[in-house]
């Protein structure tokens, strides 16, 4: 078999088991979605569950948000961030975000749900946002004079803080209401409260 071929029945197989999962999760809950279960529903062998998510269910929640996190975060992009283009790179950003929210929408509800319904789940969660925020920073530390001069631990929170701001506002903004009947409106808007968000941690 191709490296190429490989690579497609890797893909299809993990997102075949994300389909799944995340049905699971909307229909039964979390709790109740086995990794048994899952790889009944998705036609596969639980050795083949395993061999792609060693943790099972816990590891296909934590591989996703891994995923969304670096589809939607062009490190080269940031690493050419200061305060005369901010804006601009947030636009791009947020952008990203807002595209793998819409494409992914039923993915990132039945993740959400998860998160809400078990309090393990939740706080594992927030420490692999301390902890991508935490190493974000230092690469770009590293490859920036910008991030250089900015304080390691503010760095740190500001990262966390757009996290947060970025995935409630877009969350709400395609799940719930329109915000603005114009996404590039949308963006324009959040790109701008982003740019205010780090000028006020700075001085805060």
């Amino acid at each position: 078999m191709s490296i190429k071929k490989k690579a497609r029945n890797k893909e299809t197989t993990i997102k075949k088991i994300y389909d799944t999962f995340f049905k699971l999760v909307l229909e039964e809950g979390f709790h109740k979605a086995s990794t048994n279960k899952i790889a009944k529903e998705a036609k596969i062998s639980i050795g083949t569950l395993y061999h792609h998510f060693p943790n099972g269910k816990k590891g296909i929640i934590r591989k996703y948000f891994e995923d969304s996190v670096e589809t939607s975060f062009e490190f080269e992009e940031f690493k050419k961030f200061n305060m005369s283009n901010m804006t601009n790179i947030f636009r791009g950003f947020v952008s990203n975000v807002l595209r793998n929210h819409r494409k992914n929408k039923a993915y990132n509800i039945a993740f959400r749900s998860a998160i809400l319904s078990d309090i393990k789940l939740a706080n594992s969660h927030k420490e692999r946002v301390i902890q991508i925020s935490t190493t974000l920073t230092m690469k770009l530390q590293e490859s920036s004079d910008f991030f250089k001069s900015i304080d390691q631990k503010r760095l740190i929170r500001s990262f966390i803080l757009i996290y947060n701001i970025v995935n409630a506002m877009v969350h709400n903004h395609i799940v719930f209401m329109d915000l603005f009947q114009k996404d590039e409106d949308f963006i324009d808007y959040l790109s701008n409260l982003l740019t205010y968000t780090i000028k006020y941690l700075q001085e805060h």
